[in-house]
């Protein structure tokens, strides 16, 4: 795996005791650990890495192992402890690329995914992955998007893994069930075949495929229902298939291909074999279909006991944008709900391991700690927008990124601000969240819906510092990024506005509401029409019956 960094003997000697002619007692316990790992003994290599601890309490390595082999073995509490404890004695240089501790934001990051604490999951795994861009750091970000419900962010974040390692089906697989949650059925399916293709043993793939064809077959597929019942048969024929479920479904396509003749007595009709003890039509599975899986062993091989994920509800930002050619950028007000907003998902079952199951484990040779750098967006994807004589730049504050707390009544204040500011109370609103934020800065959140309140009240300069705070915390945050960009625009600095407009677009290519706003400041403010028609045109591709869409074809036809 591309993470992984093999912690060998000669390595792991030089770094912990130079010069040494035999193995000290520590260094063999980690050793023996190792070795329990490899061989699938969890609890074995718990117990000699724990011993590892006692002799050498201040290696920051051994306790990261501890916490790898307590995982595993299921031992969530004692995991996090033992992360905890690795952390505090690196610091901040795990924020370092360069340092080995950087796998401490993964590993534990992981582990808040099977806690269920899923956005503490999101913020360790996002730190992680501006440093790693690898399969597993893509693959476990996209599922971090996942379970707090940003269907389009996952959908990002697996294409990258996908672009990392192609032949993954797991990977493949989970990405059909993002897609199906985007109601792309079409995509969908094309992934789940593809699972197959590099797979053909890979049975939830095949499952996958039967309920869609099932249930959300893309529009004009012939025979969809014949399709199906194959290709329930098909993922039958695996022995761990879902039997119970798949038994009603097939009954239900059979009775659908197969109707009853209708018999005819004295003039009145009846339907012959009414008594058939068909099972009623039931959903086969809640979405996403058929328990996808999740590789829990890509990187640490966990069993999966969670059976609902707790996920925050994200609101759709529902930009109403003005027709040209006095577009300006609007942006959705209403705040985004509190974090023990609920969306039940089916359980997850567990699943073979892909590629590898080799855990990330840190690289021996100790590197000097650097300041946590700061994510910036790489300039390749940020398109220059020439400065215009008379358009002001906005100074970027560029705020660190708030470590949170976990603060419990900071997550209650939370909902009382969100239900205020749900009731249009702005100032009881902003209140609410400015205590949330100082019981807890790291809510992102918070500086989120401030920064919404500040900028419905008019006070635009304090609520794009607020949307930097939140874009800090999670970069790819399509509401934030749309927020500020729109906030730059309604500010007049109209050079920036198009750049966060071409950022967002670069992560979301498909929001068509991005495209609307940037064509109004291309077209309004900066006098790019060729730019502003390439993204008109873009918008009417993505919704050609848009309410706006006559008055957008006008305005092109005016065009040279």
């Amino acid at each position: 795996m591309g993470t992984r960094q093999i912690l060998t003997t000669a390595g792991l000697l030089a770094a912990l005791w130079l010069g040494a002619g035999c193995q000290p007692p520590g260094a063999k316990a980690m050793f023996k650990g190792e070795e329990l790992l490899e061989a699938n003994q969890p609890k074995a290599a718990a117990a000699q890495f724990e011993e590892a601890t006692k002799l050498l309490p201040k290696d920051w390595r051994a306790w990261n192992y501890l916490g790898l082999a307590r995982h595993r073995a299921g031992d969530l509490a004692g995991s996090q402890e033992a992360y905890q404890k690795a952390i505090e004695l690196v610091g901040n240089r795990r924020y370092s690329k360069s340092h080995p501790s950087a796998v401490l934001e993964f590993n534990i990051g992981r582990l808040y995914l099977d806690q269920n604490q899923t956005v503490e999951a999101l913020n360790r795994l996002m730190t992680f992955a501006e440093q790693d861009q690898s399969f597993s750091s893509c693959y476990w970000l996209a599922e971090a998007y996942r379970v707090n419900g940003n269907f389009e962010g996952a959908e990002v974040m697996l294409k990258r893994a996908l672009e990392k390692q192609p032949k993954s089906a797991v990977a493949w697989n989970r990405l059909g069930t993002v897609q199906l949650a985007l109601k792309d059925s079409t995509n969908a399916l094309t992934s789940f075949q593809t699972a197959l293709k590099h797979d053909k043993k890979f049975y939830p793939a095949q499952g996958n495929i039967a309920v869609l064809l099932h249930r959300y077959a893309p529009e004009g597929l012939a025979d969809h229902e014949a399709l199906a019942l194959e290709a329930y048969e098909a993922y039958l024929s695996h022995p761990d298939a879902e039997t119970a479920e798949v038994s009603h479904a097939m009954a239900e396509l059979k009775a659908i291909l197969n109707p009853p003749e209708l018999t005819f007595h004295n003039g009145t009709n009846s339907v012959a074999g009414a008594e058939t003890n068909l099972p009623p039509a039931v959903l086969v599975i809640p979405e996403p279909p058929l328990a996808p899986l999740r590789p829990s062993n890509i990187v640490v091989q966990v069993p999966t006991t969670r059976t609902n994920g707790g996920a925050i509800g994200v609101v759709p930002t529902n930009i109403v944008p003005r027709p040209p050619p006095t577009i300006v950028a609007a942006t959705n007000t209403r705040p985004v709900p509190p974090e023990n907003t609920v969306v039940i998902v089916p359980p997850e079952a567990p699943q073979p391991p892909p590629e590898s199951t080799r855990p990330v484990v840190p690289p021996t040779a100790p590197v000097q700690p650097g300041p946590r750098p700061q994510l910036v967006v790489p300039e390749k994807v940020r398109p220059v927008v020439p400065n215009i004589a008379g358009i002001a730049r906005y100074s970027y504050t560029q705020p660190a990124r708030p470590a949170p707390t976990k603060s419990v009544p900071a997550r209650k204040a939370f909902e009382q601000a969100a239900h205020a500011h749900g009731l249009n109370q702005l100032d009881k609103a902003i209140a609410g969240y400015r205590q949330v934020l100082q019981l807890d800065p790291g809510v992102q959140q918070a500086h989120h819906n401030l920064a919404l309140a500040l900028q419905a009240k008019g006070q635009l300069k304090e609520a794009l510092a607020e949307f930097e705070v939140a874009l800090a915390i999670n970069p790819l945050s399509r509401e934030s990024r749309q927020g500020f960009a729109a906030a730059l625009n309604s500010s007049n600095f109209y050079i920036d506005a198009a750049r966060e407009y071409q950022v967002l677009l670069q992560t979301f290519p498909n929001h068509g509401p991005a495209h609307l706003d940037l064509a109004g400041v291309y077209a309004n403010h900066l006098k790019m029409s060729a730019e502003a028609k390439a993204h008109y045109r873009r918008a009417l591709e993505l919704a050609p019956n848009h309410q706006q869409a006559p008055a957008i074809r006008a305005w092109l036809a005016q065009q040279p």
